[in-house]
């Protein structure tokens, strides 16, 4: 809202929204009174300052963060006398954690911190802790308010994004599209899953809190999908797109994929200049033969007896992090950025690194015991 008085804009607002009033933001004030920097007043044990560019990652608090929280509890202050009495619905407007990581610099460098994977699951987290004690505070101001947070993603609007393996859920496709993504086009060899159960699945997880409307993907008479979900019934390999995407993403399905270069390639030719890829990748075994064994038992064996025990697209590949780091670098991605999300337990680790197939012995110790990680990579 325009303007620089809370407490006139909050009257405003409960005068023209007397049955869903919010808490009004005025960036006019300055930094602390924007969508950041009110967002990251309240991320718990990561603080923040302003920078030339914005808002930064700090090593301690300092002013900018206490001018922040200070404006934050003194708008609290008069929602609290406005709302006095108040009951009904009331919403909490906050930054999502894409646009948070992507509008938050790293400490030390020009770098967002989306760029950082261990980064983005640090303030993912943090948020996730400081948005439950903004609305426990809130509640207890309000005590007759039923709370509505919204998460904004203003750097998700109007982008088009592609999942790669979708699998059988609509589910990150309703949530991209309902946080304000244009299109969401999915890949995925199996034909589409449109049924009640697909519907009643996405209205229990908007029911548990995730903001996603099961209406965002599919019409209702008779049921199908939206325009705004683009399915492709093959693998990424066979894609023919070109400059058509901001972001191509995937989750446990690169390390079932034998052709990573080809993979890479249709990924780079599909991305518009200056967009992004990344992939969470499961390097533990979790074929048919290896669920119920340890994580990294399946690199014991020699390659011609795993290629008899699992038949291809069925298998993690058995690849080392760098040889998909040197794949994603060899057509043409740049700030390629690897952050190991799990690794083998060490006691585990050292009782099978012995017995390891040599060509992942060659890899070496730090990158063996990796049994998942996310890879980020930009096309320039």
């Amino acid at each position: 809202m325009p303007g620089t008085n809370s407490a006139e804009a909050m009257r405003v607002i409960v005068g023209e929204l007397p049955d869903f009033p919010h808490l009004p933001e005025l960036p006019a004030r300055g930094p602390g009174a924007d969508l950041t920097g009110r967002t990251a007043s309240l991320l718990v044990d990561i603080p923040v300052e302003v920078s030339p560019r914005g808002w930064r990652l700090a090593e301690r608090p300092g002013r900018d963060l206490n001018r922040a929280r200070s404006m934050l509890s003194s708008d609290l202050d008069v929602m609290e006398e406005v709302l006095d009495g108040f009951r009904g619905p009331l919403k909490i407007q906050l930054c999502g954690p894409w646009t948070l990581a992507a509008t938050l610099e790293l400490p030390r460098t020009l770098n967002v911190a989306i760029a950082d994977p261990g980064a983005v699951a640090d303030l993912t987290a943090s948020l996730a802790e400081g948005a439950g004690a903004h609305v426990t505070d809130i509640a207890k101001r309000v005590p007759g308010a039923q709370l509505i947070v919204q998460f904004d993603e203003p750097v998700l609007t109007d982008k088009v994004m592609c999942e790669a393996g979708a699998g059988d859920g609509l589910a990150v496709a309703a949530l991209l599209i309902s946080l304000g993504a244009r299109k969401v086009h999915l890949v995925e060899l199996n034909p589409p899953v449109v049924s009640q159960r697909q519907v009643e699945i996405l209205e229990q997880l908007q029911k548990q809190g995730l903001p996603l409307r099961p209406d965002a993907v599919l019409e209702s008479q008779p049921l199908r999908l939206k325009d705004a979900v683009v399915y492709h019934q093959c693998f990424m390999e066979q894609m023919d797109t070109v400059a058509a995407f901001d972001l191509i993403f995937s989750n446990s399905v690169l390390e079932h994929v034998e052709d990573v270069n080809t993979f890479f390639g249709r990924c780079f030719r599909s991305l518009k200049p200056g967009s992004r890829m990344i992939h969470c990748i499961d390097l533990g075994g979790h074929g048919s033969f290896e669920d119920p064994m340890p994580p990294l038992e399946f690199q014991i064996y020699p390659d011609w007896l795993f290629w008899l025990m699992s038949p291809p697209f069925n298998r993690a590949t058995r690849r080392s992090v760098g040889e998909y780091v040197q794949f994603a670098k060899s057509v043409g991605f740049t700030n390629v950025v690897v952050k190991p999300t799990r690794l083998a337990d060490p006691a585990y680790f050292e009782t099978v690194w012995p017995r390891m197939n040599r060509r992942i012995r060659r890899a070496g110790k730090a990158e063996a015991a990796v049994v998942e990680f996310i890879l980020l990579a930009d096309k320039p």
